[in-house]
């Protein structure tokens, strides 16, 4: 046995006495701890906590073995690999980035580091020793209709039909930093592609265009009530690559601070070369979002991200909001990991689209629509803000 110290077995849930990580699996799962040593993923200098992407690899990992495992069965399998390989070179394979400093490889082993916590950054994860789940492993969801609405989760029903394709009318705003005044401007760092609106009118006067939503009897063009009140207020979301420039879109002048919120629409079409340009920055593989919110959510903050790969939904992705700074008057947080941290790895001759909704209190604030293009004549990443829906 990989681990002969141990005298107790998880079994799975759901009832068939099958042990969780049975010896056959456990030699699968130890292959898949040293393929990730070998992988780009050991070298994101953003991973945001040192286990994640290694979390995320074994997952895919195991699927590929048809064997389905949650990040968090994965996180807790290792808490116990690191318990019995202490003293024992296998343990470099579970070590975190501080230990691995001071840990001298084995003959011809390849060990990369991985990031700390960014300063100021709060976790807000589970404990991966809660429980376990036998059927967490992310789905891949392919209903007819997805192109026209962002799918409900279980606990979370759909909220109102998004326009995924290319004639949707998305009003653009122009390209001007917000006001000083505004409370939330030095919260995300200065970005050339700072994007502001001058409010909820175009040149014209009128209301910005809506494609594939109907005004209800109310006049909310975003089929809420106009007199429902929302528990927060998104008031910027940021975007940053490895090799670009952060892209920052402000929505405190497309709705004003003394209106009541409304929830909003972008699309950002994201540029990324595929995985085989070496012009790429050599830690480059996705994009980091993040938001500013009015104030810290009472009960939760979370993102549903799925991935559309041609015509599948390959992947859902739910996770909860990151605190990463906290001062009167803003919340910033940072969305949780997800295919667009990673979306170089996605294959590149087929169409792809991400989707975010960003949820806070069990009310859905903000929906992005990306749009990726793999073409490689640019070796750097690039977003650009292509327009909103209200």
């Amino acid at each position: 046995s990989l681990t002969p110290q141990r005298k107790h077995r998880k079994l799975l849930k759901d009832g068939s006495g099958a042990e969780v990580w049975p010896e056959a699996i456990e030699k699968i799962f130890v292959q898949g701890l040293r393929e990730y040593w070998n992988s780009p993923y050991a070298t994101y200098p953003q991973s945001r906590g040192r286990s994640r992407w290694r979390n995320q690899f074994l997952v895919d990992y195991l699927q590929k073995h048809n064997i389905l495992r949650s990040k968090k069965q994965v996180a807790s399998h290792i808490q116990v690999l690191r318990n019995m390989w202490k003293g024992e070179p296998e343990y470099q394979l579970v070590a975190g980035g501080e230990e691995l400093a001071d840990i001298s490889p084995t003959a011809g082993s390849t060990i990369k580091l991985e990031d700390h916590w960014p300063n100021g950054l709060i976790p807000l994860e589970f404990d991966d020793h809660d429980g376990y789940s036998s059927n967490s492993a992310s789905p891949d969801f392919s209903p007819p209709d997805f192109q026209n609405q962002f799918l409900p989760s279980p606990d979370h029903s759909a909220t109102r039909q998004l326009d995924m394709g290319s004639g949707a009318q998305y009003t653009s705003g122009p390209h001007s930093l917000a006001s000083p005044a505004s409370p939330y401007v030095t919260s995300f760092p200065n970005s050339p592609n700072d994007f502001s609106f001058p409010g909820p009118y175009d040149k014209h006067g009128h209301l910005s265009p809506v494609h594939a939503l109907s005004m209800d009897t109310t006049g909310s063009a975003s089929g809420y009530p106009k007199s429902q009140q929302y528990p927060n207020r998104i008031h910027a979301l940021w975007l940053t690559a490895d090799g670009m420039s952060p892209l920052t879109i402000r929505t405190d002048r497309l709705i004003s601070p003394n209106m009541p919120y409304e929830p909003l629409q972008f699309k950002i079409r994201l540029s990324i070369s595929t995985m085989d340009d070496i012009n790429c920055p050599p830690a480059l593989h996705g994009f980091l979002a993040s938001v500013c919110l009015s104030h810290y959510w009472t009960s939760s903050g979370r993102c549903i991200t799925k991935t559309i790969v041609g015509n599948t939904t390959i992947s859902e992705d739910v996770g909860a909001l990151e605190v990463s700074q906290m001062t009167v008057g803003t919340v910033n947080a940072v969305l949780p990991d997800s295919y667009l941290n990673r979306c170089r790895w996605l294959d590149p001759n087929t169409p792809t689209s991400i989707t975010q909704e960003i949820i806070i209190d069990d009310v859905s604030l903000l929906f992005v629509i990306y749009e990726l293009d793999r073409a490689t004549g640019n070796p750097m990443p690039s977003a650009q803000f292509a327009g909103f829906l209200k």
